[in-house]
């Protein structure tokens, strides 16, 4: 099944490939399986992370990735984008410095790699992003 699809994303630098992988799977009619009572916690120091700027770090990609997840599956991702543009600057920008220059530099980033980007659009069936929805999130 692996194979039918386009494989962890090139286009995705690190951080949510394995929701680009999953949303294929699921789109090609495949049902993912996953026990709940099951959890694998990455095990950081959060203390330290913060120390090294390491939030910052991972909110630059992430934000990025989304927007650019977006841009790939959804056949109409401009809604999506806004929404995740808009929540991320009133709960982190406008309230750190750091956060506001690597939101700019997410979005001044995802700007200048969208033509590598629109390179492996391939939306989803409307059916697709429903399933995706509704599934159920991981309590922890």
């Amino acid at each position: 099944m692996y194979n039918q699809t386009n494989g962890f994303p090139i286009w995705m630098d690190i951080y949510q490939e394995e929701s680009a992988v999953a949303i294929e799977v699921l789109n090609l009619g495949y049902t993912i399986l996953y026990q709940p009572e099951i959890k694998v916690n990455h095990r950081i120091d959060v203390d330290l992370r913060k120390k090294r700027g390491r939030n910052y770090y991972r909110f630059q990609r992430q934000l990025k990735n989304s927007i650019n997840f977006y841009i790939v599956y959804y056949k109409a991702p401009l809604k999506k984008i806004v929404k995740v543009l808009w929540h991320n600057f009133m709960k982190y920008a406008l309230k750190d410095w750091k956060y506001f220059r690597f939101y700019f530099t997410a979005v001044f980033k995802t700007i200048l790699g969208l033509p590598k980007v629109l390179k492996y659009r391939k939306p989803v069936n409307l059916e697709t992003i429903k399933l995706k929805t509704n599934l159920q999130g991981l309590r922890y």
